[in-house]
Parts: C-alpha cells; sequence; structure tokens
C-alpha cells in the first residue's frame, strides 16, 4: 500500500522491514511457509536486493503452482531485473488462474509495464487500458497508460492519461533517482531509462 499512503524510499523500507521482522519468526516456525517466503521477497526487493526478490518468488511459485498470485510475483520480481522474457511467461501463467470477477489489475499494469520495456507501445496500451478498467482509482495505471501513448508518438491521448495521473494523485513526481538497475545489465537499464523512459514521461507532461 506504499502508493496509496504515499510513501517515499526511506518509508517504504521502513514500513516493509517492520513486515520482514514478522515474516522472520513465522519463517523460523515453517521454514515453508508461502506467505512468509512471498513477504521475505517483497522486503528484499524494496530493500535493493532484486536478485533476492527473484529467488524467493521462484520459491514461492514453486510451493504454489496454481496461483494468479505466486506467478504475478514471479512476474513482478522478473520484471524488476529486466527479465522481460521471463516476466512476461510468469505473467501469462497467472492469467490462467484469474477469476473473471476479478480481474488483476496489478498483473494486466505489469505486461504493460514489460511491453513498454520492449518498446511495443499498441501492446502496452492494451494491457493499461485493462488495467484502468480493473483499476480506475490506481495512480500507476493512469501512468502507464500515458507513457504507453508518449511511446507511439500519441501526445494527446499521453497528455490525457497524464491529466488523469495527477488528478488521481496530486502530489505525483518523478521518482526513480533511488531505483536500483538491473542486476548485470545495468548499461540496458540506464539506456531505457534514458532513450525510452524519460522522453516518454516528459513528452506526456507528466510531473517532475
Amino acid at each position: 500500500f506504499a502508493n496509496e499512503l504515499k510513501l517515499d524510499k526511506a518509508g517504504r523500507l521502513a514500513l516493509a522491514k517492520q513486515g520482514a521482522d514478522l515474516l522472520e519468526i513465522v519463517r523460523k516456525a515453517e521454514p515453508n511457509n508461502p506467505r512468509a517466503i512471498m513477504g521475505m521477497g517483497i522486503y528484499a526487493s524494496v530493500s535493493g536486493d532484486l536478485g533476492g526478490a527473484v529467488l524467493a518468488a521462484k520459491r514461492y511459485a514453486e510451493l504454489v503452482p496454481i496461483g494468479r498470485e505466486s506467478h504475478g510475483v514471479l512476474g513482478w520480481s522478473l520484471l524488476g531485473v529486466g527479465d522481460t522474457v521471463g516476466a512476461r511467461a510468469a505473467l501469462e501463467k497467472a492469467l490462467q488462474f484469474v477469476s473473471p470477477a476479478a480481474p488483476p489489475a496489478d498483473i494486466y499494469n505489469n505486461l504493460a509495464e514489460v511491453a513498454l520495456i520492449e518498446d511495443r507501445p499498441d501492446e502496452a496500451i492494451k494491457w493499461a487500458q485493462h488495467a484502468l478498467q480493473a483499476s480506475p482509482n490506481f495512480v500507476l495505471n493512469h501512468v502507464t497508460l500515458a507513457l504507453a501513448h508518449a511511446r507511439k508518438g500519441d501526445q494527446v491521448q499521453a497528455r490525457k492519461a497524464a491529466a488523469e495521473a495527477v488528478r488521481t494523485n496530486p502530489t505525483l513526481r518523478l521518482d526513480i533517482k533511488d531505483d536500483t538497475p538491473w542486476p548485470g545489465k545495468e548499461e540496458a537499464y540506464r539506456k531505457y531509462i534514458e532513450t525510452q523512459y524519460l522522453p516518454a514521461w516528459r513528452l506526456a507532461g507528466l510531473p517532475e
């Protein structure tokens, strides 16, 4: 709930550490508790240990092989290390276990981010629109849609989505300076940020 609570990096880390301390108690009592392993993976990601997050997510998926959340978390963690091929496969597998009554905005948005990194703006727009239909008040869905339209070169639609993002969260600002680059792919990460992400953010008129 870091976005909803509007926490900065320090706030996210402090809150995640509280959770991690509690989860460590659970893990000592039940070493293969899948929820505890998932939570420790999230803490690893927030604290910058992206490799540790992937390992935890893979273990979670092994323990819960039939699950929308387990494969969704794995896809999210692989996205964090720049493995778009693995992320796409895990996220698409997660969709196999989705209930029609609960459309997965997070999975749709992560698929949109995969498409953005791979510079597939039409596909990114499709998934971002699905995410917004599932969760219209989540600011990240509006941001992703704005970036996708900007990558396609449609500034009008990009700025429309950006305006909705700011309406949803008036304090929205560009916040990537503390992000952890993809381990072992730092150059590819910088290239993506400098040649795709930042130009799209600015074309959309998102606040810096």
